[in-house]
Order: C-alpha cells, then structure tokens, then sequence
C-alpha cells in the first residue's frame, strides 16, 4: 500500500522501528527470549502519561536513549507499543500467553482502552475455545497474575471445567495453589469433585517424574465416578494390595513431596472414607499423622457431607453467559438480564447461560419477559455447534418457545399446538426433568401442552432476541429425583 493511504498503516510502519526512534526499551526477559524494543519519544508520551513522567520528567528509570522496565515482559510491551501507535491491535498479535502479559502492561501504563480491548479478545476466545486450548494455554500464565478482571473472567471459566479436562503438562503448582485457595471453604463452585481434585493433583505430580510413572499411578486411581460401584461392592474397608505395581511403591516419595504444599488446600472431609481408606491411603502418597486427622474426623461426624466446593452452580450461578451470546445483547443486573435495545428489528441474536443442567435432578426455573420482542423465544439447548449471531429456533439442538405461540423442536420442526403470545410481563415457567430429559412449560401458571423430549444429557438455559427484548432469569430450585 501507497503511504499517505491509511493513516493506521502508516503508523504501524513505526512501530518498533529503530530508524524512526530515538528510545531503546529494555524488558524483563530481554536477556533470556526477549528483545531490544525501539520507540518514539513523543508517540509515548503523547499517548500515556506513565511514559510522559517516566521520559520527560527525569525518572531514574531512563539512562540517556535507554529505559528498563523489569515488571513487563517483551511480549506485552510489544502489545502497548502496537496500541499506543495505531490505536488497536491486529488479532494475530495477540495470543492467549501475550494477552496476561498485555493487560499487565495496560495496567502498569494506565492504558484502559487497552484493557478493554485484551477483555474483549479474551471473551470471545473463551466464547469459540470448545477444545479448552485457549484456557489451557492460559494456566501456564495465570499462577502469577494478580487478581483482576482478566484473572477473574479466566478463573471463572477454569473452575467451571472439569481439572481433568487440562493437561498435565500446562498446569503448574502456583496455578493449582491459586485455584484451591481462592475456592477452599467459599461458597465459589468448583466443577471437579473433591476426590477427583487430589487425584488430579497425585496424576499431575506424577507425570512431572516420568511417563511410565503417570501410567502406573493411572491405573490404581479411578475417577470419583469409576469407583463408586467398585467402592459399594467392597463389604469392608478391604485395601487393595498395590505391591505389585512397584512403579507406583518406587515413586510414592517423590510423588508425596512434589503434592505436600497442595494438600492442605483439599478438604479430605468432602472424600468418602471408603475412598481414603481403600484407594488413597495405599498409594503412600499422604503423610500418616495427616491421615489419621482425616479419620478422625470421618468418625466423629457420620453425616454424609457433600463431596463439592461451594454451592452447586446451578444455585449460585444460574447466570447469562457473556462470552456464549450475540453481538449486540447487553447483559446486566450481575447477568440476570439480556437486552437486546441496540439491535435492528430484523436482527435475531442470542444467547445461553453459563451453566448447564445434568444428572438425576427435577430444575425449575422462570424467565419474566420484561419487554417484548418480534420473534424472541426462549427454551433449552444443546452444548455444540451453535451460532448465537441469529436465531436458535431452527437449529440443531434447540428446543425453544415463541412469542407468537409456536414451540420448535430440534432441528426447527414446529408444533402444531399452540399457545397464547407472549406480553410484557408474562412468566414461562421451565420444568426440566434431566433423568427423564423432557422439558415442560407454562405460562402464567397455565400449564402447556406442548413439552420437549429425548433432550440431550447436557442442556443450557437459552433465548433468542430482537430490538427492544428484555428477558430476567428468575427463582432457580432443583431437587434430586
């Protein structure tokens, strides 16, 4: 392209730039990875008033042509100087290791343009991350983060996912410290059982000593959900005699050492004796007198504990999903509502919440129409594949109610039954049976005709809106069944 063309290009021609700059800047790891960055005086001074101080008002932290900041890394300074010059980022400049770094940047150089720009990248990364590679990437940066918005987003999304769910090889022993201090005795839900997070924890220790060591400890450490028929049809508190897997006796030690600091940070109470005694205890794993503690109090109180941090999501969390919705939707009000105020008429967009329904339970839930819409529906759908830039009606995994009195099932097949049409005020009451899965419905009270079934074993809470929808979220209860 011609300069004189696009401003933005142009600017972008300067950054880290040295025959156009007059400052080296020197960061954290430019004697490791990094590099030597080159930048304009005046550009930064100009856009941050950070650098102005730092550059015009004798700051120590500049020697002649050359400035050092031992708190950013390169990675994110190249993000600041890409903003600071162009006003934006390209979306192949940021990757979900330079975001943590970037935003630190941001912080440290006042920038909040800048921030909200990482945020919104990130989010729409969680909103497309299906594979869970963006999250796992992210772990390896997160156990040093200070605690703000970005950490906030990230860590609400990681503790909604099963631990198992990332590998072995991205995790690290300040994120797991992180992750079970800022969960242990809060209300905060955790997606991984109690049983489930030790085992994680003595499955990823073991994989730091060898391959063949994580093999030998995966075959004697079933998951929660594995070992309950095998714990049940045990009549005693029969160990099982793990002598021959020695792999397993030989690196009980380095295994134990390497999970010391994270133990007290599991809340034994929530594991079943039965567990302790049958599978943990005779991996050799957990110091002896911390054991019996355990025990202790195992026998003092026979009530039957729950086996999960916090309260259950659908409890707590039974909220909009920022990064699982159109562009457009506005949600609000600690993400119990979505208004779609800013959308065309003719504009369908739509969104889902942040938790989803399974196992052996009854859900009631209401949604209250606060403002009407052309063609908004509400209903439930599936985990996969789902474009929430137009309507969910006639897609695959989506069953959902009209406004106009029409219900659709999976794939947009409609109903011949109808109902009366939603109106400003109106309350659809959900009834979800996830043993049975079939969804009932009313409206104001007046129980429906219609219901959904053969639903898939994992649904969301899901709506699809137009200018002017309003729709509040309203009285979560589930029961088991």
């Amino acid at each position: 392209m011609t300069r004189g063309s696009s401003l933005v290009v142009d600017l972008k021609f300067l950054v880290n730039n040295s025959r156009y700059s007059d400052l080296k800047i020197k960061c954290s790891d430019v004697d490791n990875e990094g590099e030597l960055l080159y930048a304009s005086r005046i550009h930064l001074a100009a856009r941050s008033e950070v650098f102005d101080r730092l550059l015009f008002n004798g700051m120590h932290e500049i020697f002649g042509n050359s400035i050092t900041f031992p708190e950013i890394s390169t990675a994110g300074m190249k993000l600041v100087l890409e903003f600071i010059y162009t006003g934006g980022l390209d979306k192949g400049s940021i990757t979900a290791s330079t975001a943590i770094d970037g935003y630190h940047a941001a912080k440290y150089f006042l920038l909040p343009d800048l921030e909200a720009l990482i945020i919104t990248f990130v989010e729409e990364c969680l909103k497309n991350d299906s594979s869970g590679d963006f999250l796992s990437n992210a772990i390896t940066k997160m156990g040093t983060m200070e605690d703000n918005q970005l950490y906030t987003l990230l860590s609400n999304h990681l503790v909604a996912k099963p631990l198992d769910s990332f590998p072995f090889n991205k995790m690290n022993l300040e994120m797991l410290k992180k992750i079970l201090t800022t969960t242990l005795n809060t209300d905060q839900y955790f997606a991984t059982n109690e049983y489930d997070i030790l085992r994680y924890i003595i499955l990823w220790a073991a994989n730091q000593i060898s391959e063949e060591t994580l093999s030998a400890f995966s075959k004697v450490l079933p998951t929660f959900d594995s070992s309950i028929d095998f714990l049940k049809s045990l009549p005693k508190m029969q160990q099982i005699d793990y002598q021959n897997e020695s792999r397993t006796q030989q690196n009980a030690t380095k295994v134990a050492k390497i999970i010391l600091p994270l133990i007290y940070l599991i809340d034994f109470r929530m594991i079943p004796l039965k567990a302790l005694g049958v599978i943990i205890q005779p991996l050799n794993v957990l110091p002896v007198n911390f054991l019996l503690k355990v025990y202790q109090y195992h026998l003092l109180d026979e009530s039957n504990p729950k086996f999960q941090r916090g309260e259950p999501h659908e409890t707590l969390n039974f909220i909009w999903d920022t990064t699982a919705c159109g562009a457009g939707l506005s949600i609000t009000e600690s993400n119990k509502v979505v208004t779609a105020k800013n959308l065309s008429i003719s504009a369908h967009k739509s969104i889902r919440t942040i938790n989803f329904f399974s196992g052996d339970y009854l859900y009631e839930w209401n949604v209250l129409i606060e403002e009407k819409c052309f063609w908004g529906s509400v209903g439930v759908c599936g985990l996969e594949n789902l474009d929430f830039e137009t309507l969910l009606d006639f897609q695959k995994n989506c069953w959902m109610i009209g406004e106009s009195g029409r219900t659709t099932f999976n794939n947009g097949k409609i109903s011949s039954e109808t109902y009366k049409e939603f109106a400003k005020g109106d309350e659809i009451t959900f009834y979800l049976n996830m043993k049975a899965r079939v969804c009932h419905f009313s409206i104001n009270n007046v129980l429906a005709l219609q219901s959904f079934s053969e639903l898939p074993a994992e649904v969301y809470m899901a709506a699809s809106l137009t200018q002017f929808g309003r729709f509040r979220l309203k009285n979560f209860t589930r029961r088991p069944l």
